[in-house]
């Protein structure tokens, strides 16, 4: 049944047409952004080949939207050798639109085509197998999960922001283990999408420029969605940058802090000692070391001195009164950063923010600093450690402490 979209549409009069033309599809699989020509369509190559292999009686369309594109790279694009039952077909969104406005392209393609499934890829993911679609579509037509959140191996220096931050802090409120909510990768079910689409947070929000894909497992989860997860081994991206830009930061973590007051009751509810873990599909992660990424720790350093200093009366305001204020140092080396003041550094901030004791971007270029703190401090330490290691003993253990002391920002949430 093909639903009508619940917005006004984002989407040009001829992509309109064409999805007309196609009718009706089963499965829509969404990549919003052009950032490499060259591994956009492999991409989009290896997403027809999967589809064609894991879902042959199933109709298809594999959807690629951008702010800006040319006649040749559409061309190149659309051109990729698909079966009958799929089409490929690309689309254009306003300039200077963020990802989260082309994710809501994608999810008006997939209402307007009635698809029961649909999924979301990165556009510049060498890595990507023709399995990455088996195992985040099938859950949701086989087995009727409605998220289906990805589970891969990176190396230590990707996905800081992830791995320091929101999964922990996620992890911890929500009661449900989902190592990469922000993964980028994700298969969702029609009744989802639906309710994604009804949510008015697509014009000039953060959910509308980056923090899209954290809101959408957010809300998958404190809904009451059904959850499952994507063992989709090593991921490897073909970009330059690691590290957040400051707007980024800014837009994932502000979403985060609207969340948690949106879902105050929900992730109160929660007990700290209570933990989900979701089903996995595929073939479980081995340990192989992934390729490594550049990350200069060093300017992460200096960046955490000169925000610390920057930033000194509001830090001690926020932190000084637990005594977590971490430790100066004057070199790297013996920089130091524990993860026991990690974690409630974090709430103390979310409590400042829920009480209104600062501006939210000064308060959250004050975390900035604090999150390069303990994630130099951590890298620099471990270093020594292969990958398997690194995830136990720094990753999970961190994410345990913020289980440990969620009882805090609970008791003092509804304090003033």
């Amino acid at each position: 049944m093909v639903i009508a979209p619940t917005a006004e549409s984002v989407l040009p009069d001829e992509t309109r047409q064409r999805l007309e033309q196609i009718g009706t599809a089963e499965i829509v699989v969404g990549i919003p952004g052009y950032y490499n020509v060259d591994t956009l369509r492999h991409v989009v190559e290896t997403a027809a080949q999967g589809l064609a292999h894991y879902f042959p009686g199933h109709r298809a369309v594999v959807f690629s939207v951008a702010s800006s594109t040319t006649d040749e790279m559409r061309a190149l694009i659309e051109g990729v050798a698909a079966p009958a039952h799929l089409a490929v077909l690309t689309s254009l969104i306003q300039a200077g639109q963020g990802r989260g406005v082309a994710v809501r392209a994608v999810l008006e393609a997939m209402a307007r085509l009635g698809a029961q499934a649909g999924a979301l890829l990165n556009s510049d993911v060498p890595s990507i197998t023709p399995a990455w679609l088996d195992r985040l579509i099938g859950p949701v037509l086989r087995d009727r999960f409605d998220f289906v959140a990805p589970n891969t191996v990176r190396h230590r220096h990707a996905g800081t922001l992830n791995d320091f931050l929101v999964y922990p802090l996620t992890r911890a409120l929500y009661g449900i283990d989902l190592r990469h909510p922000m993964g980028g990768e994700c298969g969702f079910s029609a009744g989802l999408a639906h309710f994604w689409l009804a949510q008015p947070v697509w014009q000039d929000t953060d959910v509308a420029r980056s923090a899209v894909d954290i809101w959408m497992a957010t809300t998958a989860v404190a809904e009451g969605f059904r959850i499952a997860q994507a063992n989709l081994g090593v991921k490897r991206r073909d970009r330059r940058r690691v590290l957040p830009p400051r707007e980024v930061f800014h837009q994932v973590m502000g979403t985060l802090f609207d969340l948690m007051e949106r879902y105050a009751d929900r992730w109160q509810a929660v007990k700290s000692s209570a933990l989900k873990i979701p089903p996995f599909y595929g073939d479980e992660l081995c340990d192989e070391e992934p390729e490594p990424v550049p990350l200069d720790v060093e300017w992460m350093f200096r960046a955490y001195l000169q925000g610390m200093n920057r930033h000194a009366p509001l830090i001690n305001r926020v932190l000084a009164r637990e005594s977590i204020l971490p430790p100066r140092a004057r070199s790297h080396a013996h920089h130091r950063f524990p993860p026991e003041l990690w974690a409630p550094a974090v709430y103390r901030f979310a409590l400042a923010d829920h009480r209104r004791e600062a501006d939210r971007g000064d308060l959250l270029d004050a975390l900035m600093a604090l999150y390069y703190g303990r994630v130099s401090a951590a890298l620099w330490e471990n270093q020594a450690l292969d990958a398997a290691a690194f995830e136990q003993l720094v990753i999970r253990f961190q994410a345990g402490l913020f289980q440990v002391h969620k009882h805090m920002l609970t008791y003092e949430w509804e304090r003033r």
